[in-house]
């Protein structure tokens, strides 16, 4: 894999953290429900049933 690849992907996946913790913080501060935001889990072994 290419460096500047690898270097975009990172920086992609931070992007998208950050968004997603800027969400959860504006629902905090929002006075909104914040374990109502939907979040997609990306394994199979859930121990939630």
């Amino acid at each position: 894999m290419p460096d500047d690849l690898k270097a975009w992907l990172k920086n992609k996946a931070s992007q998208n953290f950050r968004s997603l913790n800027g969400e959860i913080v504006a629902r905090l501060e929002g006075g909104k429900d914040p374990l109502v935001i939907e979040v997609t889990p990306k394994s199979d072994d859930s121990d939630t049933e």
